[in-house]
């Protein structure tokens, strides 16, 4: 439609596809990784500040969430000091917009929480979702606050230049290849997964099932 209208729409991928080399140093892969998705969370922001969608903040989000697993999970990539700095830097971002992505999902899920009282006791209900959606518009105007802010765009140029420019020095496992340091990574995740698994049967509780899933993701 774009097309036969001549329009030129930047095309946008929550999940665009990013091009590693096995061979690179495992440092070089994790920048890659976080440079893409720093973008991508970036390209979200008109978004959010027009609140054109929910999509827009959940996308913002889930970018700026990989970001941070990146972090988490490729330990010795970077120095220590670095990455502690960099997961409170990204935790502090997100932060800002918890409560806003809270209120959409409540109110996204209106409908069914209708469904799950009879209609005589509805009132109360219908007072708490006009107080969620008074509280969303305020939530709305205070994120939206924050994105314009000059102390905002500072932070994020900031992060944005550090891994576009590749300047952070590598940890102790920076120079591994990323190949051998992903097999050994997913190796362990394995093995961690086959003994959680080996102890659940028919009795097991939910908290360990729970903790299955999280290390098979």
């Amino acid at each position: 439609l774009f097309t036969e209208l001549g329009i030129k729409q930047k095309l946008y991928d929550s999940k665009p596809s990013i091009p590693l080399i096995a061979s690179a140093p495992a440092q070089e892969s994790a920048t890659t990784i976080i440079k893409t998705f720093i973008k991508v969370a970036r390209e979200n922001e008109a978004g959010v500040i027009a609140d054109l969608d929910t999509e827009f903040l959940h996308d913002y989000r889930v970018s700026f969430r990989k970001v941070r697993s990146v972090l988490s999970l490729f330990k010795g990539i970077f120095t220590q000091e670095d990455t502690e700095n960099l997961k409170r830097e990204f935790a502090d971002i997100m932060q800002s917009t918890n409560r806003l992505r809270d209120l959409d999902v409540y109110l996204l899920e209106r409908d069914n929480y209708f469904e799950l009282i009879p209609q005589s006791s509805q009132e109360g209900l219908v007072t708490l979702f006009d107080y969620l959606e008074k509280e969303r518009k305020a939530e709305h105007k205070q994120v939206t606050r924050t994105l314009k802010s000059k102390g905002y765009a500072s932070r994020i140029n900031t992060l944005e230049k550090m891994f576009s420019k590749g300047k952070l020095p590598a940890g102790p496992r920076g120079d591994l290849g990323s190949l051998e340091f992903g097999a050994q990574l997913i190796l362990k995740r394995y093995r961690q997964v086959c003994k959680i698994a080996h102890t659940i049967d028919a009795n097991t509780a939910d908290e360990i099932v729970h903790e299955l899933r999280i290390s098979c993701k």
